[in-house]
């Protein structure tokens, strides 16, 4: 090779890694122990970057995204900085609030996890989920392919009862559809994986009061009742009243 053409090959391969820094370009493989962080240092005032294209889509034309003002306290800003299908969420798990406040008398707080909070911090890479253990597709039995990247839960529903029990459930709504949608199920496949194999967990200093689980991607008028699941899983009831209410909001 000449020295033009190494110098070419050096050249395009520090623009690609510089575009893998720039993008917070991390692989890692995660194992089955969690760490507690508190919630203080990493639930702050967000301000909501709103992309050049439609996140759903991909396509150029900007996300439509509004500011909702949240008077109830179980969201945790005083607004809501989200687009359509986010809104659309919180107004469904608002629905079951009452119903969890009366089983978990000590807290019910809906956060919302801005992938910008801590942009291009080292709280960012803390905070986000790596698959581990022996990942499979959704029939339980196919192998998944290994995804080294991480990804941040939009949202987390915390819960606590009165004997200090700590329950924690990711949830991630999802809009795209087609091959994009196919190519993000990794992050919903590691979601389930958590929830079936709770016995596998591994907490910092052991704690034996703390669950963590994570529901399957909330779609569009909760296209594969992610709420069902969510009623299942913390042992709750859809009453007439919630029931009302979710049908006001599609």
């Amino acid at each position: 090779m000449t020295a033009d053409e190494i110098l070419k090959v050096t050249i395009d391969l520090l623009k690609e890694y510089q575009l893998k820094i720039q993008s917070g370009y991390v692989k890692e493989r995660g194992t089955n122990k969690f760490k507690g962080y508190p919630i203080k240092d990493y639930l702050s005032n967000y301000n909501k970057r709103v992309p050049e294209y439609d996140t759903t889509t991909q396509i150029s034309g900007q996300q439509h995204i509004t500011v909702h003002e949240m008077p109830e306290d179980f969201f945790i800003y005083e607004k809501a900085i989200v687009n359509n299908l986010e809104y659309e969420l919180i107004e469904r798990v608002k629905a079951y609030v009452d119903a969890l406040r009366d089983k978990y008398k000590k807290a019910v707080y809906l956060f919302r996890m801005d992938e910008n909070m801590h942009r291009e911090s080292i709280k960012s890479e803390a905070l986000k989920l790596h698959q581990y253990g022996k990942p499979t597709q959704a029939d339980g039995k196919t192998p998944s392919d290994v995804h080294l990247s991480g990804f941040q839960p939009d949202f987390i529903l915390f819960l606590e009862d009165e004997s200090d029990f700590y329950f924690q459930i990711f949830i991630e709504p999802k809009g795209m559809s087609g091959d994009r949608f196919v190519k993000e199920l990794w992050k919903e496949e590691l979601l389930a994986y958590m929830t079936t194999h709770q016995g596998e967990m591994e907490f910092e200093d052991d704690p034996v009061n703390v669950k963590v689980s994570g529901l399957k991607f909330y779609t569009k008028d909760d296209g594969q009742d992610t709420m069902k699941q969510l009623r299942e899983m913390t042992g709750i009831k859809e009453n007439q009243k919630q029931e009302e209410v979710l049908l006001s909001v599609e």
